[in-house]
């Protein structure tokens, strides 16, 4: 019954996650649970078996490691808040881990051929050698050259991405930059990204949008997101797809700006708020809110007084040291 509950949800989950899907012998078995959650429980053969695990905080969670060298290697199963699988194998092969790839992407290694599953994860078990990894994305056959040796793993990432806003405070009816910034394993003849918004939300990619994208290099594209000019106070979701991996990104939008934000991202010779430009205290940008020196500062519900623009001086300087 453990076991099949195991292998059903697979060997990540919610709170209670498993460090890796395989485990050399010699490695120790590590999972992290939230504190307050159940301490976890090893299971072999759906019996019980006894742990000694060593645990310590980390970054908010609890790491939990348990040394099993001298037991036997198979499907292992882990309790806690909730129950996963993982395989411990010997040293005699080599083991290569994908991560962060399309979920349902068929991927072939050697003479072994692997579907992505729904946490875009998979992995192979093979003998040391040097192996050619092949998929098929956008109608383009890529391929990886991958050195194994017996009792090491090798862990690729399909893809690292992150999506950072201009400006995460907007006002409707204002557009801001999306930053993409993404690495793969592959090159690329662009960076295939699908976008997720809010009803009513606008976007569009910007000029580098096509341009090509060099393996374990880092790209960084632009895409603007437009607000709608009826859109409700509140915090709004922006989810971008990037080859397959999901990125998200808040924005706040107000009647009102931060003072600091609206000085950041205006546009002294326009005389405009730019949210879609990067933000940055400029020396022109610090004379300009110095001009308002008594008076109420466009976009916001505040006068900049002596003391404000001390606090904005005080932050141009320090980015400029």
């Amino acid at each position: 019954m453990i076991l099949a509950l195991a292998l059903a949800f697979g060997m990540v989950g919610w709170a209670l996650e498993v460090a890796h899907p395989v485990f050399f012998a010699r490695e120790p078995v590590v999972v992290w649970t939230l504190p307050g959650e159940p301490n976890p429980k090893l299971f072999l053969h759906d019996a019980l078996w006894p742990t000694a695990w060593t645990c310590y905080e980390e970054e908010g969670r609890l790491r939990w490691e348990a040394d099993l060298r001298d037991a036997p290697l198979g499907i292992w199963i882990v309790c806690g808040q909730d129950c996963f699988s993982f395989l411990r194998i010997s040293e005699d092969y080599g083991l290569v881990e994908v991560h962060n790839a399309p979920p349902e992407l068929e991927i072939t290694f050697g003479e072994k051929t692997h579907l992505i599953d729904s946490r875009g994860t998979t992995f192979f078990l093979v003998p040391s050698g040097i192996y050619s990894l092949e998929t098929r994305v956008l109608g383009t056959s890529l391929k990886k050259q991958v050195h194994v040796h017996s009792g090491k793993r090798e862990e690729i990432v399909w893809i690292s991405a992150s999506a950072k806003p201009t400006s995460s405070w907007a006002i409707p009816g204002t557009r801001i930059g999306m930053m993409i910034a993404a690495q793969t394993e592959f090159d690329l003849p662009f960076l295939p990204v699908e976008i997720s918004l809010p009803p009513g939300w606008e976007g569009e990619p910007g000029p580098d949008y096509l341009f090509p994208v060099h393996k374990e290099t880092s790209a960084l594209r632009t895409w603007y997101i437009s607000v709608p000019k009826d859109a409700e106070p509140g915090e709004y979701l922006c989810t971008f797809t990037v080859l397959g991996f999901p990125v998200s990104a808040k924005i706040r939008v107000a009647e009102k700006l931060p003072p600091l934000v609206v000085v950041g991202h205006w546009d002294v010779r326009k005389n405009e708020l730019d949210l879609a430009s990067p933000f940055s205290l400029t020396f022109e940008r610090a004379l300009w809110a110095a001009s308002f020196l008594g008076q109420p500062i466009p976009y916001t519900d505040e006068i900049m007084t002596s003391e404000l623009l001390f606090e904005i001086l005080q932050r141009w300087v320090s980015e400029g040291e």
